[in-house]
Order: C-alpha cells, then sequence, then structure tokens
C-alpha cells in the first residue's frame, strides 16, 4: 500500500512539472510564423547514409511536427515542399544536410530566406549503427527544437 501511495504521488508530480513545461505561444522561439514547410534534407557526396536518408527524415520531421502541432495548435500547417500549397505569409522553412556522420539542420525564414537557427545534432556519430533510428531521434529532437520555449525563459 506505501509503494502504491509513493507510486501515485511520483506519478501526480511528473505530471505536474510536464505541464508546467508545455510553453505557451507567446514563449515559443519561432510565434511569429503561421506555418511550417519541410525541404527534404540533402546528403553530401561524402556522407556515411544513403541517398534516401534525406527525404527520409524529411518526412519523418513532417511527422512529429504535425504530431506536436495536433496537441499544442502553435501552427495553421505543417507540410512537405511540394505535397501542398502554403498560402500563409509568415511561413519558417526547415532544412538541414547529412555531412560525414552528423546531421546539421537550418531553420530559415521563408519570405527572406534568412537563417534564423542553425545547429549539428549532437547524437550522430559512428556508434549509431542503424539509420532509422538516427532518423527517428532526429527528426524528434528538430521537432522538439520548433516547439521549444526561447533561450532566457
Amino acid at each position: 500500500m506505501k509503494s502504491l501511495r509513493c507510486l501515485l504521488i511520483f506519478t501526480i508530480l511528473f505530471y505536474i512539472v510536464g505541464c508546467a513545461s508545455v510553453p505557451k505561444k507567446e514563449e515559443i522561439r519561432f510565434k511569429n510564423y503561421n506555418a511550417i514547410v519541410v525541404k527534404k534534407f540533402s546528403v553530401a557526396p561524402s556522407s556515411a547514409y544513403s541517398d534516401s536518408s534525406g527525404p527520409l527524415l524529411a518526412d519523418r520531421l513532417v511527422y512529429w511536427l504535425r504530431y506536436y502541432n495536433a496537441k499544442l495548435k502553435f501552427f495553421d500547417g505543417v507540410v512537405l515542399e511540394g505535397t501542398q500549397e502554403v498560402k500563409q505569409e509568415n511561413i519558417l522553412l526547415i532544412t538541414g544536410e547529412f555531412r560525414g556522420y552528423s546531421v546539421f539542420y537550418q531553420f530559415l525564414d521563408g519570405p527572406t530566406g534568412r537563417l534564423v537557427k542553425e545547429g549539428e545534432i549532437p547524437w550522430t556519430d559512428r556508434n549509431l549503427k542503424y539509420m532509422y533510428v538516427l532518423i527517428e531521434r532526429s527528426a524528434r529532437y528538430i521537432a522538439n527544437i520548433a516547439f521549444s520555449a526561447e533561450e532566457g525563459k
């Protein structure tokens, strides 16, 4: 009975902490954008990954962005470039490249093409031996950045 009570208390605490950490629309990094367009990631010739990795990562990224957006409803739409026409003015473009053993990503302002944020995914190295695991983790990582709060909040 005592262990059940402890489990219940921990579950309630995790729920409260989890709900408190969900950002509001005003707090997220890309609050000025209405839609997200994901471009297919390119694969450098020197990359250790196959040519199918780029389109596969873009597809999984769209899945995770839509998943989070269905819960949080921050953006009017999330599409893969070339599949649907986006009629929004403030579009956030997400693109990237496989280089060597790493995945690099960029968030670009749609109308101007200005770089908003870029980075390298930290765990993409030679130790991650299954490509689909790398792609799934990378897609979730980038989607989390799109829905994360601004620095300093």
